[in-house]
């Protein structure tokens, strides 16, 4: 069947299934410029939905995600009633129109229609410049590089210049646009689709406040319109007996009618029902009134009666008139009396209504639980408890507050949709990657503190640039503390050093006066001057070093250091700040258990140009914390205790009647039935370790799920806990509801993704016309790609944020989308180790003092080259051989790495153990050449797939420079020359390789020790592989023929 478009409405056979190819549209249109474009598809993600009113957002999105099965992403609303629902995925347009038939939204039957994409978008919160035009708005959205857009037909601009409306040739280039955030003039623009259909707004995304009827409409049809859309008809089920004593003609019944002369009231004898026809509000007042009449004057008068008939005094009271009207048991007689019996005990009866406003009491009372305790009262206390069961108990979600006012963030609608064609551009998440070797330790905690008065600081040790006499009358940090120590201090200092100090040396000291400073000791220092800043820095980094070190043999948890030296002896503030930063980092490092928890440098706040100084070079510096838990980052929202009284919520007035034959009985009845009520209310706390690092949409997921089942939360963000409070049941739902198990995994995947980020970093290689970029993935991705490739998958699937997805494939490592196009070629991948460098390792004597270019060519008349063509030629054994070229490979980064791993093996292998190995030999291709050289040997490049790695998936080095020459492995490039790197490589302890190895295996015995490298044979080792990146160094490159 054909289809027809109309304002962006596609009309389809509603028996098909509802894609993007579920209806035709016209091949072309024109544009006004004369171009001819290709008008835009339907929309597999979206709907038109008309007949609303009165819509509230949160509950329409509520009930077309239940009609769609699928989250709803945002919704676009319009006038006439009409709004556009946007989906996060493909949905089925026949399954949600059969739904919407079985179950209407409000008593509101809407129409759903396809809705196809649009070519307008309308842009809000233009700049107010003068310079502001509609040439400009085209020239931005035709600019690929600042927008993404493309060919734009029509710009029409606002009359106040807040807003404009553009249209593009190309329908996939408006959603293009859609998806990027878009700034002008330091300005953030909002853009939506406009759609012609939702009006002159093209949409909005908050819904009105009352959609009308079209204004064209005459007033008498509106009002009609309105009176039909605001009346309505309902059955209360009356029966007969009380309808025709207390509702028929009952006082309070009339002067509703005189009040209300439109209400219709009919009554059905034979169903038993009272319809009425009127307002809301008019059915509201009769049902009230209904309800008490009842419950106070019919179902008490007769069931009660019955009930309490059986009570001691009423056959006490039955028998007596019995035998007082008929001794000899006469029929009518009997039966008289027993009407006289009954009258006698309604005398008897006493009746009290209480109006209780409590959660869900409906429901309770409802419930099999809650009949079973009404029951055990009534029969305990010989009572009747009687209530309503027609009364309105709705919980929270078909009503209440909803979630219209929470806010989680700051997220806003968003639209967005993935490249499509060429190079797929990806928005990975860019990580937090530390300068190498600027990475503060996780204990102890470094820190910057500016205040008035150092002597008020409450560390364990203060730290006093002194002189070698150790006087206290000289330096300002000195006579501060002698100001609050007293002559105490200066009396221990010449008591415990009456000779001083020499330049270089610390003295210990007390802190002098019981009640003056606040610390336990003073570390006085002394420094000579100096003007050579080389030699300043060392002099500092020392005297820093062993005051921490001196703190921690002594045990104490935290020293504050001045700005020592910045002073009297006027050192360099940038000099100094280094210095000390260096020795405290190098410190931490070096003694990862140690006592010292915290490391203060305390900086006068006068003094602005050293606390410049210090705080810049600590930003220098990456934080670590020091537990696991602490390294997630906290979500900025989560914060303090926030309360949500779902539960609450749902209180309603109902009027609850306790009968019995003692005045005080109705108020024992109303105090068990309270009782057992609150009996059934549970009260949970459950630890979340990482709550306050939850997600914004798990904490709005968990929100949801206790909306759902009537539970309050209540959010501790301090204390890391949740708490819940409704009846049993459902907190039981809601604890062990599919949300709290997603959030605890997401929380444990970041803290495994964050720690994995610290050892391994898995990147992209972005390729553009002026050289090789290499792009990391965020911390989850990166996380999940290792795990897969740890675990020996062959492939893993990532997404970037705008939700395009790639496929990561090892066998090739590279990355390709998931849905492949002709024109999307495959992205390359590299897995690197990280191991952080040591900043001042010494780099080889020869290399060239002010290198730029890593690969630098050896002279054949130097000693350099005629030892590295030695080695060469007597490993190679070809006499027909010709060196042509030699490079000395000169990587600072590659070289620092590949020092600290030695140091790192040094320190943790038995000390017979031989840890290097030079020369080995390992030959590549031409184009891999350049990546080594760059970025080192990276198990990346190596060939996974072949056969030949027979000892392992890591990098292959040999003992023999014939051996890794052959043509597999140096394949000569189209001028016949090959290539072999002379390399170092750190072996250390090994043992023989296994085919598809990644990792190596442990050491047996070795208190969970790991083999450094694997071999072909451990007894006479030719081949050795690792798979560690940093632990081979390319030192030379050799090109020959």
């Amino acid at each position: 069947m054909a289809s027809k478009q109309e304002d962006d409405v596609v009309t389809a056979n509603p028996g098909n299934k509802y894609s993007a190819g579920s209806a035709h549209v016209a091949s072309s249109e024109h544009c006004p410029d004369g171009s001819v474009h290709t008008p835009p598809q339907v929309m597999a993600d979206r709907v038109l939905v008309k007949g609303l009113r009165h819509v509230n957002a949160y509950e329409l999105e509520l009930y077309m995600e239940g009609r769609a099965d699928a989250y709803v992403k945002s919704i676009l609303y319009g006038d006439d009633g009409m709004a556009i629902v946007i989906f996060a995925g493909t949905i089925d347009l026949q399954k949600i129109q059969e739904s919407i038939i079985k179950r209407q939204f409000k008593n509101m039957t809407l129409e759903v229609e396809p809705i196809t994409g649009c070519r307008m978008i309308q842009v809000l919160g233009l700049p107010e410049s003068p310079d502001l035009s509609e040439d400009l708005l085209k020239k931005y959205f035709e600019n690929q590089d600042l927008s993404g857009g493309g060919k734009v037909t029509r710009v029409q601009l606002g009359d106040k210049g807040d807003f404009a409306v553009i249209t593009f040739a190309d329908d996939k280039v408006a959603s293009d646009v859609l998806g990027k955030s878009h700034t002008l003039e330091q300005k953030s623009l909002t853009l939506l689709p406009f759609y012609h259909c939702l009006g002159p707004s093209g949409g909005r995304i908050n819904p009105p406040v009352n959609i009308t009827e079209r204004q064209s409409q005459s007033e008498s049809a509106q009002h009609r319109m309105k009176k039909r859309f605001n009346e309505r008809c309902e059955e209360v089920p009356v029966d007969v007996n009380t309808y025709s004593l207390f509702v028929k003609n009952h006082t309070a019944m009339k002067e509703i009618r005189e009040r209300s002369p439109q209400l219709k009231v009919t009554y059905d004898e034979l169903n038993e029902l009272l319809r009425l026809t009127g307002t809301e509000s008019e059915i509201d007042e009769v049902k009230k009134f209904c309800q008490k009449i009842n419950v106070s004057h019919h179902t008490w008068d007769m069931e009660v009666t019955r009930e309490l008939f059986h009570q001691t005094e009423a056959q006490s009271s039955l028998q007596t008139m019995c035998h007082e009207s008929d001794p000899e048991g006469g029929t009518v007689q009997v039966v008289s009396a027993y009407q006289r019996a009954i009258e006698s005990i309604k005398m008897m009866i006493v009746s009290t209504e209480q109006t209780l406003n409590l959660p869900l009491l409906s429901r309770f009372l409802t419930s099999a639980e809650g009949k079973k305790e009404v029951a055990g009262i009534e029969k305990g206390l010989k009572c009747k408890i009687l209530y309503s069961n027609n009364q309105d108990f709705t919980s929270a979600q078909s009503g209440g507050s909803g979630l219209s006012g929470l806010q989680i963030g700051d997220q806003g609608a968003t639209f967005t949709t993935g490249a499509t064609g060429g190079f797929i551009p990806r928005n990975f998440a860019e990580p937090k990657i530390p300068a190498k070797g600027k990475i503060l330790p996780a204990k102890p905690r470094i820190s910057v503190n500016t205040m008035s008065d150092i002597t008020k600081e409450k560390q364990d040790v203060l730290v006093n640039s002194s002189n070698k006499s150790l006087n206290l009358s000289w330096g300002q940090v000195s006579k501060d503390l002698l100001r609050v120590g007293g002559r105490q201090l200066q009396q221990d200092c010449t008591k415990k050093y009456p000779k001083g100090i020499n330049f270089g040396e610390i003295a210990v000291t007390g802190k002098g006066h019981p009640v003056g400073l606040f610390c336990k000791n003073v570390i006085h220092c002394c420094l000579k001057e100096e003007k050579d800043q080389k030699k300043i820095e060392e002099m500092i980094k020392e005297t820093t070093s062993k005051c921490l070190q001196k703190v921690n043999e002594m045990g104490h948890s935290s020293i504050g250091f001045p700005a020592i030296g910045t002073g009297t002896l006027k050192f360099p503030p940038k000099i100094v700040a280094k210095a000390m930063f260096e020795a405290a980092v190098e410190f931490g490092h070096k003694n990862p258990y140690c006592h010292v928890k915290d490391v203060v440098f305390i900086l006068h706040e006068k003094d602005q140009v050293v606390a410049k100084a210090f705080n810049e070079v600590k930003d220098e510096y990456a934080e670590v914390s020091e537990d696991s838990e602490s390294d997630l980052q906290a979500n900025p929202n989560l914060q303090g205790t926030k309360k949500y009284g779902f539960f609450e919520e749902t209180s309603r007035p109902l009027a609850v009647v306790f009968v019995g034959l003692d005045p005080g009985i109705p108020q024992q009845a109303e105090k068990a039935l309270i009782r057992s009520y609150e009996a059934g209310i549970k009260h949970l706390t459950i630890p979340a370790q990482d709550l306050n690092c939850w997600d914004d949409l798990h904490i709005s997921h968990l929100i949801h799920t206790c909306k759902v089942h009537s539970v309050d939360l209540t959010l501790m963000f301090e204390s890391k806990t949740i708490g819940l409070c409704g009846f049993l049941e459902d907190v039981s739902n809601v604890r062990d509801s599919e949300i709290m198990k997603v959030a605890q995994q997401y929380t444990h995947v970041r803290r495994h993704a964050r720690l994995m980020s610290k050892q391994v970093r898995w990147c992209w290689i972005e390729v553009d016309t002026a050289r090789e970029k290499v792009r990391p993935y965020d911390e989850t991705n990166n996380y999940m790609i290792e795990k897969s490739y740890r675990e020996g998958h062959l492939t893993v699937f990532v997404s970037d944020v705008n939700h395009q997805v790639f496929q990561v494939r090892f066998n090739t490592m590279d990355e390709i989308p998931e849905h492949i196009s002709n024109t999307s070629a495959p992205v390359r991948v590299i897995r690197q180790d990280l191991v952080y460098d040591v900043p001042d390792a010494p780099l080889p004597l020869e290399w060239s003092p002010m290198g730029t270019d890593y690969k630098v060519e050896v002279t054949k008349d130097s000693p350099d080259y005629s030892r590295t063509v030695e080695l060469f030629r007597s490993s190679y054994r070809q006499p027909s051989c010709k060196i042509l070229e030699v490079y000395r490979i000169e990587n600072p980064t590659l070289h620092r790495q590949y020092i600290a791993k030695m140091a790192e093996l040094r320190n943790s292998l038995p000390f017979d153990t031989l840890v290097e190995r030079v020369p080995l030999w390992h030959g590549t291709k031409r184009d891999r050449v350049h990546s080594i050289i760059t970025h080192g040997f990276n198990r990346s490049y190596c060939e996974q797939k072949d056969s030949r790695n027979v000892y392992g998936n890591g990098v292959y080095f040999a003992t023999s420079a014939e051996h890794a020459a052959r043509q597999e492995y140096a394949a000569a490039d189209d001028q016949g020359r090959r290539r072999v790197f002379l390399c170092r490589v750190l072996v250390g302890q090994y043992t023989r390789g296994q085919k598809g190895m990644r990792f190596l295996p442990p050491i047996p015995d070795s208190k969970e020790r790991y083999y450094n490298s694997a071999v072909d044979d451990p007894k006479d080792p030719s081949l050795f592989v690792v798979f560690n990146d940093t632990q081979a160094y390319p030192k030379y490159l050799i090109v020959f023929q």
